[in-house]
């Protein structure tokens, strides 16, 4: 939201912590840690990331590795806590743990599955709050090397079933929500992600600089449930959906096609029509005459996204701070709910300026007059919660 530019960096928001006045937060959302490892330092975390998108999070902590009792106990502190959502975090070394002293390998994933149904169960029949599941982190380690999924009783394979079991569990239950923390080791780098010392020592369920990852992640899963996500992308076009100057360049000048920095720019147009697929409204606001901005959506042959894909076309000399408020009246949504993508630095530091509940990431693609290489497409949903959830 407004303060998606700022740092996760670990220590800043561990100081911010200490410090929290949220009396004047627009929204309160209580939510419940249950966890097999520490989450101390991860709560501390969570509250500083909600006050900085003006939410209160009151966070209850269960005990240690008492994700069982907590749940299955209906006179438990959890239930008296009459949380709106239960985050479930499961360590994969307490999962491995089981695993190695386990005499029946074969119906592991079967036994644990059973269990998070179970608990999943019990405690849908004692509240309406919803469950954030966590997914568990593949080890690093490969006893089998690159036979590791060829072996059906190896740790990989047993964990690579039960994340895709739990995920498909999940889909047919109403109130649970998979958050993939695998996904976030892999991003960091699986070996980067966890510290050993630091479980042997405290039980945290990754290095301390990965955990506001992990709190901004849960969080934009709760946010998302919320309603409080991002409802509509506002592109520019030239530089940004394409390479080049339409204005200038004209429709065989801009880099869009198969080869080059071309093709970076028709993965990028296909991962925002991905997101309108799942219901982001799309926008252009773009400083170019009507008639050359909409010419690549209606005659370029690789252009991905087409007009009938955008919302609302603003393509004029106004400047983008007036557009976008033109676009935000248009669809009577909240300037909070907008993501203003933009390849260049002055547009998008006069947008932060002048509407700073605008989310406005910086394009690691950007052009900006260099050569286009690849757009990060994973800056529009895993960075400071750019797109939720």
């Amino acid at each position: 939201m407004k303060h998606a530019s700022l740092s996760l960096d670990y220590f800043a928001l561990a100081k911010e912590a200490k410090a929290l006045n949220t009396s004047g937060a627009a929204k309160v959302i209580r939510i419940a840690f249950l966890a097999d490892c520490a989450t101390q330092h991860l709560a501390d975390i969570t509250r500083a990331i909600a006050a900085r998108n003006n939410v209160q999070a009151d966070v209850y902590e269960g005990n240690y590795d008492g994700v069982d009792l907590e749940i299955l106990d209906p006179n438990s502190a959890l239930y008296g806590f009459n949380p709106q959502y239960v985050i479930i975090l499961l360590s994969s070394e307490k999962l491995k743990a089981h695993l190695y002293a386990s005499h029946d390998r074969r119906g592991f994933a079967d036994e644990t599955i059973g269990r998070l149904e179970n608990l999943w169960a019990a405690f849908r029949a004692q509240s309406q709050a919803t469950i954030v599941q966590s997914t568990f982190v593949l080890p690093s380690e490969r006893a089998f090397g690159n036979y590791e999924l060829k072996v059906a009783e190896s740790v990989g394979s047993i964990f690579t079933e039960i994340n895709y079991r739990l995920a498909v569990k999940a889909r047919e239950v109403k109130n649970v929500l998979v958050n993939d923390v695998d996904f976030l080791a892999a991003f960091v780098g699986r070996t980067q992600w966890s510290d050993p010392r630091m479980w042997n020592m405290a039980k945290t369920l990754c290095r301390l600089e990965h955990l506001p990852l992990l709190a901004q992640s849960l969080l934009d899963t709760v946010f998302a449930a919320s309603g409080l996500f991002t409802k509509c992308v506002v592109l520019d076009l030239d530089n940004t959906l394409w390479g080049g100057v339409i204005g200038d360049d004209g429709l065989e000048g801009i880099a869009l096609g198969e080869f080059d920095e071309g093709e970076a720019f028709v993965a990028f147009q296909t991962f925002i029509r991905e997101l309108k697929r799942r219901g982001i409204i799309l926008a252009v606001v773009s400083k170019n005459e009507h008639a050359a901005a909409v010419l690549p959506f209606r005659e370029h042959p690789h252009m991905v996204l087409k007009e009938e894909d955008i919302s609302v076309f603003v393509a004029n000399w106004d400047n983008k701070v007036d557009n976008i408020r033109l676009v935000q009246k248009t669809l009577n949504i909240g300037l909070d709910s907008l993501v203003f993508l933009d390849d260049n630095p002055f547009e998008r530091n006069i947008v932060r300026q002048f509407l700073p509940d605008v989310v406005v990431p910086d394009l690691s693609w950007a052009g900006e007059g260099k050569r286009v290489d690849k757009p990060n497409l994973g800056i529009l949903t895993s960075e400071h919660r750019t797109i939720a959830c």
